[in-house]
């Protein structure tokens, strides 16, 4: 079996400074293994014990010995000769002595696993499944994403605000969007400024004209929607607008329902307006008709005044002023009927115009 020589550590040049335990030795010189009673000599002076050596520091290039003692001489830079003692032996038994117990801890675990230092001597196997060998054996943070099942999700980038519309970004939790929780902190912008679909709200109502929670809809950069339904706060309210190619928005529209347009009315935006045709029955009676659109067949009719209206020709000639209407049981949900009756002198199968008295004229049906 070949033996390797024993070599002593040289160095072309160190220096001991007068005072000083440190040697300090140039040259990428490794020290890291100059153990108590390593013999040193440095140049011509005589030899000094040392203790302890370092490794090569990569940024200077240095390495550096402790002696037991402080350096004797005068400050001096020298070629350095360094080499093991008798005692130097003894440390490196006693350190092949504390690998023999370490080896002989580890070879006493039973299973198999990962193997944990508890302590100077002593060791315990960490059990290790399947899964986390498959991850070990990865050689990239790529193969260990694919291991673990993970997609593209894994290294995408979360937005950084309720405004961030940068691609391919996830959306992060109360920064907009339809993952919102509780209530929408973003205010809607009345200007050109261009939002992502994301819940919204117009707090003080500068936008749509009333306190409102919105849903902002972008189409492309340049065009996006919003729909607006009141706070709850007062009437029962809903509004849209959308941002045209110019980057200006195209005004509010206000969307009309059963709680804020009356669908079972009519009434006169002036005077003379034409509220129903109808077409003689008899020489005294007129059958007015009007399209409606209601569930259920009206039955009555309420008036804004008794006398608020007139009869007359197709040419807005007066047949009769100050008429009351009266419901016809053939009315149904899609067709208002009402009579006007007391006449005299109609011509039967021609048809007539009730008409507004007034800008207040209205007829209810229920």
């Amino acid at each position: 079996m070949a033996v390797n020589s024993i070599k002593p550590l040289t160095a072309a040049s160190a220096t001991a400074t007068n005072g000083s335990i440190t040697v300090t030795v140039f040259g990428s010189v490794d020290c890291s293994r100059v153990y108590e009673g390593t013999l040193v000599q440095i140049g011509d002076f005589q030899v000094v014990e040392a203790v302890s050596g370092t490794a090569v520091d990569s940024g200077t290039g240095q390495s550096t010995i402790t002696l037991r003692v402080a350096w004797p001489e005068s400050t001096t830079t020298d070629k350095l000769i360094a080499w093991n003692s008798i005692e130097g032996l003894g440390q490196a038994i006693q350190r092949a002595r504390d690998v023999v117990a370490n080896t002989a801890a580890i070879e006493a675990l039973s299973g198999s696993g990962l193997v944990e230092k508890t302590g100077a001597t002593s060791y315990t196997t960490v059990p290790i499944t399947t899964a986390g060998k498959a991850l070990l054996d990865d050689t990239s943070n790529t193969a260990q994403r694919t291991t673990l099942g993970l997609g593209t999700a894994a290294t995408a980038t979360v937005t950084t605000s309720a405004t961030d519309i940068t691609a391919n970004r996830l959306l992060k939790t109360a920064d907009g969007g339809f993952m919102t929780i509780g209530q929408p902190t973003t205010e809607v912008l009345d200007d050109s400024t261009h939002q992502p679909t994301s819940f919204m709200r117009d707090a003080d109502g500068s936008a749509f004209g009333f306190a409102a929670a919105v849903m902002n809809m972008r189409y492309n950069t340049t065009r996006q929607s919003q729909i607006a339904i009141s706070n709850g706060g007062g009437a029962s309210r809903m509004a849209f607008r959308t941002m045209v190619s110019n980057d200006t928005w195209d005004g509010v529209k206000e969307v009309y329902h059963s709680g804020n347009f009356s669908k079972n009315e009519i009434t006169a935006s002036s005077a003379g307006q034409v509220m129903a045709q109808g077409i003689t029955v008899s020489e005294t009676a007129i059958r007015f008709y009007r399209s409606i659109h209601n569930i259920d067949k009206p039955t009555s009719l309420t008036l804004s005044t008794s006398t608020d209206f007139d009869v007359k020709t197709l040419t807005s000639g007066v047949v009769a002023s100050g008429v009351t209407p009266v419901i016809n049981g053939t009315s149904s949900a899609g067709i208002l009927v009402f009579d006007v009756t007391g006449l005299s002198g109609l011509t039967a199968g021609l048809d007539y115009n009730l008409t507004a008295a007034s800008a207040t004229s209205s007829i209810e049906w229920n």
